[in-house]
């Protein structure tokens, strides 16, 4: 073989491999995620993700960082500005204990037959008929203990036009509501305090909000400027800098020049106090996470939330950074 004929076959050697290292680059794409799902580095992830190519489909499977249990895994059809679209098939989400939270199955990026909800112990929490991604038929919710949280019925026609229950877990009626066609909330729609009487009065027209009236558990009304379908649970003071006067950076984590960001779970309890603590997502060592959850068990109360003039409890996360000047 003469060198010009071993050159030209080096070549297309060469060729080839790249080609096929192009191929298998553009084949799996992995990133990292927030806790809000939107792509980070490594060091401020929640979750990690990877889509593997499978003829037209692209398989995707989200990761706790933490747990390193699935935490989503399904097929989209598209992948385009750098992210996955246009659901298929069928769709799993999963609790950090790698339990399964829900699936159902997605035909045209729209839901499609039964939708099923479990608990972290494995029950049967929800499930709801789909049709063209509306509710259809029937749809039930249970508390653990069996007995009915929520109840629809709906037409038949995948119009999304029904009537929908929710009760307390003492088994008084929570809500009762129509909703029109598209599955938007329609006419009155009336939610009651746990003792049976009616904590506001809500008017819709195709889902957008005309009237509110708020009754107090004794059904007096109640005339007050917060009278909104939902008010968050807030701070009365700056989250951020309370924080920033209280961090204490561990000393381990300076001498092993750790840096990152540590994603603390809270609830804001319905007499607004801070409970059940703990850090999510990717762990960062030198006793950054402990610190975190310190800091954080020191804030004051807040003020809770509610929801249709009721008090509940609400689950909030805070992103504590510790990060070396």
């Amino acid at each position: 073989m003469n060198g010009c004929m071993r050159y030209l076959l080096l070549l297309i050697i060469f060729l080839l491999s790249v080609g096929s290292l192009q191929a298998q680059s553009t084949d799996t794409i992995e990133y990292y995620l927030k806790h809000n799902m939107q792509r980070c580095e490594p060091v401020f992830a929640t979750y990690y993700r990877i889509g593997v190519r499978e003829g037209q489909w692209w398989k995707v499977k989200d990761f706790y960082m933490d747990s390193k249990f699935k935490k989503s895994e399904g097929y989209y059809t598209k992948y385009e500005n750098d992210s996955f679209s246009h659901k298929e098939g069928i769709h799993y989400t999963y609790y950090s204990n790698g339990k399964l939270h829900d699936k159902v199955t997605y035909v045209n990026n729209l839901k499609e037959g039964i939708f099923k909800a479990y608990d972290t112990t494995g029950r049967l929490k929800d499930s709801i008929f789909y049709k063209n991604d509306l509710p259809n038929k029937f749809g039930y919710g249970w508390y653990r203990d069996g007995t009915v949280r929520f109840k629809g019925v709906y037409d038949t026609a995948a119009t999304g036009i029904g009537e929908e229950w929710e009760y307390h877990h003492n088994g008084k009626l929570s809500s009762y509501g129509k909703t029109s066609k598209g599955y938007l909330l329609d006419s009155i729609w009336t939610y009651y305090h746990e003792n049976g009487n009616i904590s506001s009065l809500e008017t819709y027209l195709a889902d957008s909000l005309k009237g509110i009236i708020c009754y107090n558990e004794d059904g007096t009304v109640y005339e007050n400027s917060d009278c909104k379908p939902v008010l968050f649970a807030t701070a009365e003071y700056n989250v951020n800098h309370f924080i920033s006067e209280n961090i204490r950076y561990p000393k381990k984590a300076i001498n092993r020049n750790i840096e990152g960001v540590v994603i603390v779970a809270f609830t804001v309890e319905v007499d607004g106090s801070i409970d059940n603590i703990h850090a999510i997502g990717r762990h960062i060592a030198g006793g950054c996470e402990e610190e975190a959850i310190r800091v954080i068990k020191l804030m004051p109360k807040w003020k809770p939330c509610k929801h249709h003039n009721r008090i509940v409890r609400m689950f909030f996360t805070q992103p504590v950074t510790f990060r070396l000047e």
